[in-house]
């Protein structure tokens, strides 16, 4: 299935614009006086009834303003923004327009990437602006057409945490609604209402100058009460009459003023020119072509140069080129007329035509929005359709699909099947996966319909959100699921690249989740392929990690971080598509480098935000178990991670996550239940289960280090009985990344146990799964390790033991004696690492011979090195020596 070409500027770019007027403007310093203290707040409401020249008087000053360093951001709203996706991603394109510095923010505008994750773009934002070294103005232009209570709230945090170079202005026929009376309280917000924006009497007399009397002046000034549209009709009315009997006739309220006016000024135009202006106003804005769609007419042109006799009522836009809207006020005038002289059908025949030319030329989007407005919802699900449905978030981005959904009616969405798998792959994009599942039960139940070709599509997208949903709903895998998905895969046509690249993706999924680790690499190698053949470069993004993950579960961290590196890159230059991509992305870095060794500061806000992404949107379980990671060992955060992860078990339903974070709690937790966890994981996984489920293999390798570390101050030999399953699993699977972990802890037991031949033995095994891929995390993070660090380089003067292991070895046993010499207890001793290294030896009894045969030394210097221990301790004896060794923890 080929998808159309579409156009996916879905952002009115008009509506960025600060707006423009044909006619020239009076200047008002009365106003001007009081909104050059604006500065000074964090918030200016600008409240008046239609008519009053808020959008003017606004635009007037901010052009003013720009290059005073100052930045003006101007935002221009309608009913479609009072979604929090949409206006978050109109304020990042606004401020984008105002060329505010946003880090690559500017794109996500394009695609509305946010997808729910408001409060976070918006800390983002608010963060980019008090970077920002200038002064910044953001008008919200038409406020009350909105009537969002959500919206409402974003505003309200971003005006409580507004750093102190920004200024709100919002522009609104009516005061906002949320509660801003701290911030009057506080001086921190000022207002201007109709009061202020009226014309005073020497103001219009500089308007109409010596146009009219000053009888006549009067008249109007006391009929219209300086209402400043009306004033506008009105000398619209004075060109060309002499006598100025119009003026001399005014009667009624401002409203009907303003009525009278605009029937005065539409009278005197001839017919085609009239119903040019109404059929046109139902456009948000027009150009010549999309209005001979609509009119019928193949005079646009002439008519529209006939328009320029209208002046401030006809406003020119600057894209697409050739673009005109209607003063808002005269606009509604024109809709209303419209509808009382020609009825409803031929409203709804304009937004129809106007539908049928953007399908044409590529708008789907207004395509759709049109067809709304003409009450045709059969069309409106037909468009999204045929757009491709739930693939246009693969190409087209989240907030694409979100804002076509939302053209049709959430309770008219369960009549269209393919609209019910679009919401339902939206759903799983957002981590509602129970919503998700019913939408797609609903959608596969249903009745088939007449349209052979419409079932065809539709069995199509039930295959492909079906195999997605799966794979986010970690479904139990067998060998004989496997088979049934490759047979399934050989049997897709050519022609048919998405859905071959979605099987292979669930093909990679799966062989890892039964620890097939080089089937999965090369799945996620076909995956690649198709992706790129299908032209989905997310595809593509979620295949590299896919095969990073595959190589940091067999510890091959070099070639897991050239994916991860790959992957991010990618990330970052799309995230406005799925911004869930960059989280994950950086999030499995950060694991990479835990494992790695490497230090990480000053990342905690950075992986925090993308840690609220991955538990709130969309995930899967190798992310979840490498995020709850991070964050209880990078972050230092157990019971938060505890909490959050298994939250996200208990919302998805995500069974083997659940285990997963219980054992976590065993091994991490101090919690008063150890005994009952212990319980629940033995029932659960039995020792040797995972021959015959190798579904369990990851669930079954972290019980057996958390049962490991409950039984080791119990009964020990049971702590190794647990780490022998779990070494054997591992040692099956290839899992060498656990298998390191898992001979580390036994060492250590052995160790202990006194088994020091077999404790050296598993650690020289550990040192040789890592050190060629230099995987230092399972050393440096356990300073008790050091002695038998130590115990290697002993053993390796009585055994081969590879170079490589070796200069290994010296390093951890480095970095882990600087760590050491860190501590306290030892700042003030100063001991080198070579005086550490032969104090250890002294403590395990050996003699100056043996120390500097151990330790490549001659006799001397050791003799030499244990003067200097011995002044440094304030000891005379070898005996006191070994004994504070080990009391400073040494040894």
């Amino acid at each position: 299935m080929k998808l159309p070409q579409l156009n996916h500027d879905w952002l009115v770019k008009s509506k960025l614009e600060i707006p423009r007027s044909k006619v020239s403007l009076v200047p008002r310093s009365r106003l001007t006086s009081q909104m050059d203290e604006w500065l000074k707040y964090d918030l200016c409401i600008v409240a008046a009834p239609a008519g009053y020249a808020k959008s003017t008087t606004i635009s007037q000053w901010s052009k003013r303003e720009i290059g005073h360093e100052k930045a003006v951001a101007w935002l221009t709203l309608d009913e479609a923004d009072g979604e929090p996706t949409q206006f978050i991603s109109y304020l990042i394109a606004s401020l984008s327009s105002a060329n505010i510095p946003l880090k690559g923010l500017e794109a996500s505008a394009e695609e509305g990437f946010v997808a729910g994750g408001v409060l976070d773009a918006l800390s983002s934002i608010l963060e980019m602006i008090a970077e920002f070294e200038s002064s910044l103005v953001i008008v919200l232009d038409d406020y009350h057409r909105i009537d969002s209570p959500t919206v409402d709230c974003v505003v309200l945090a971003m005006l409580d945490a507004a750093p102190d170079n920004l200024t709100v202005v919002i522009s609104s026929r009516t005061t906002p609604a949320f509660q801003v009376s701290h911030l009057f309280a506080e001086g921190r917000a000022c207002e201007l209402n109709s009061d202020d924006l009226k014309f005073s009497k020497n103001e219009l007399r500089e308007i109409f100058d010596s146009q009219i009397s000053d009888e006549i002046l009067t008249t109007l000034f006391h009929r219209t009460e300086g209402w400043p549209v009306a004033v506008q009709l009105a000398k619209l009315l004075v060109k060309g009459n002499s006598d100025n009997t119009e003026l001399a006739n005014f009667k009624g309220s401002s409203g009907h003023i303003a009525s009278y006016l605009a029937e005065q000024i539409v009278g005197k135009l001839d017919t085609d020119l009239q119903m040019f202006l109404m059929q046109t106003s139902q456009l948000e804005n027009y150009t010549s072509p999309l209005a001979a769609a609509v009119t019928k007419r193949a005079d646009c042109d002439s008519m529209i140069e006939q328009l320029g006799l209208l002046n401030a009522l006809v406003v020119p836009v600057s894209e697409p080129e050739g673009s005109y809207r209607y003063h808002h006020l005269f606009n509604e005038y024109l809709r209303k007329e419209l509808h009382r002289r020609h009825g409803n059908q031929e409203v709804l025949e304009v937004h129809r035509r106007a539908s049928r030319w953007y399908q044409d030329n590529g708008y789907i989007a207004e395509a759709v929005r049109h067809a709304r407005l003409s009450h045709d919802i059969d069309r409106c699900a037909e468009l999204i359709a045929e757009a491709g449905g739930w693939e246009l978030i693969l190409f087209g981005g989240i907030g694409y699909l979100r804002g076509l959904l939302q053209q049709v009616p959430q309770e008219e969405i369960k009549c269209y099947p393919r609209l019910v798998v679009a919401k339902a792959y939206l759903d799983l994009k957002d981590g509602l996966l129970t919503k998700a599942r019913a939408l797609f039960d609903t959608a596969n139940n249903g009745e088939p319909s007449s349209d052979i070709e419409h079932d065809s599509d539709l069995e199509r997208d039930l295959l492909n959100v079906g195999t997605l949903l799966s794979v986010y709903e970690d479904d139990h895998i067998t060998a004989d699921k496997i088979k049934d998905i490759q047979a399934s895969q050989n049997k897709i046509p050519a022609n048919d690249p998405v859905t071959k690249s979605i099987i292979s993706s669930q093909l990679i999924v799966c062989h890892l989740a039964t620890g097939q680790f080089s089937d999965a690499e090369q799945a996620a190698q076909s995956a690649v392929r198709s992706m790129r053949e299908a032209g989905s470069v997310l595809g593509v993004n979620y295949s590299f990690l896919h095969a990073g993950i595959a190589a940091m579960y067999q510890g091959r961290l070099r070639a897991a971080e050239a994916h991860f590196s790959l992957a991010t890159s990618m990330a970052e230059e799309n995230f406005a598509y799925d911004p869930g991509l960059r989280a994950i992305s950086r999030l499995l870095t950060v694991y990479l480098n835990y494992w790695a060794g490497r230090q990480q500061s000053g990342l905690e806000e950075q992986i925090d935000r993308d840690l609220d992404r991955v538990e709130q949107y969309d995930g899967w379980l190798d992310i979840y178990h490498a995020t709850l990671i991070v964050e209880h060992t990078v972050l230092d955060r157990v019971t938060r991670s505890l909490k959050r992860f298994d939250n996200v078990a208990r919302e998805r339903g995500l069974n083997r996550l659940s285990h997963l974070t219980g054992s976590a709690a065993l091994r991490f937790e101090e919690s008063s239940d150890r005994t009952s966890l212990a319980l629940r994981l033995q029932e659960s996984f039995p020792l040797d289960c995972w021959k015959l489920d190798p579904f369990c293999w990851l669930p079954y390798l972290e019980s057996r280090l958390s049962l490991a570390h409950y039984f080791s101050s119990i009964d020990r030999s049971l702590a190794i009985e647990q780490l022998d399953s779990g070494i054997e699993c591992a040692r099956s699977f290839g899992a060498n990344l656990h298998l390191t972990v898992l001979l580390v802890n036994r060492s250590k037991l052995f160790h202990i146990a006194g088994r020091r031949e077999s404790a050296v033995g598993d650690l020289v095994e550990a040192l040789t799964f890592s050190a060629p891929e230099s995987m230092r995390g399972p050393f440096v993070h356990d300073y008790s390790i050091l002695p038998l660090l130590r115990a290697v380089l002993r053993h390796a003067h009585d055994v081969f033991i590879d170079i490589l292991v070796i200069d290994f070895t010296q390093s951890l046993i480095a970095e882990l004696s600087k760590m050491n010499t860190s501590r306290s207890d030892l700042e003030g001793l100063l001991l080198s690492r070579r005086e550490q290294e032969v104090l250890a030896e002294l403590v395990h009894g050996h003699s100056n011979k043996e120390i500097a045969r151990i330790l490549d030394m001659t006799e001397h210097t050791v003799k030499f090195h244990l003067k200097n221990i011995y002044a440094k301790l304030k000891i005379n004896t070898r005996t006191k020596a070994v004994i504070e060794a080990k009391r400073l923890g040494l040894a």
